[in-house]
């Protein structure tokens, strides 16, 4: 039974980094910073271009995520993202993505 127990555990903090990645991806793509930085342009545009690529596809698999529900949560921020804020934002996407766990 703690076996049992443990690869739960373990399998359950392997969604929540996958997450995160998708997470901080959004974010990204989003051109949502925490701090403001000269790379921020080159991490939209590299968010931008990873959404669209295979392995994006394949952290959502990992994520227990469907691609298609990420990018459609993620063009429903896009239309209000002037709106919210950083925390706003990346609260709005662990809630959407973790709410069924």
């Amino acid at each position: 039974m703690l076996s049992f127990l443990r690869a739960f555990f373990m399998l359950n903090g392997h969604i929540k980094l996958f997450v995160s990645v998708i997470v901080q991806a959004i974010l990204d793509a989003l051109n949502i910073f925490y701090n403001n930085s000269k790379k921020n342009e080159q991490y939209n545009e590299e968010a931008i271009n990873w959404l669209i690529h295979k392995d994006f596809a394949y952290v959502c698999d990992l994520a227990d995520l469907h691609p298609d529900y990420v990018l459609y949560v993620y063009l429903q921020l896009k239309e209000y993202n002037e709106h919210l804020t950083y925390e706003q934002t990346h609260k709005i996407l662990h809630e959407k993505f973790t709410r069924s766990r």
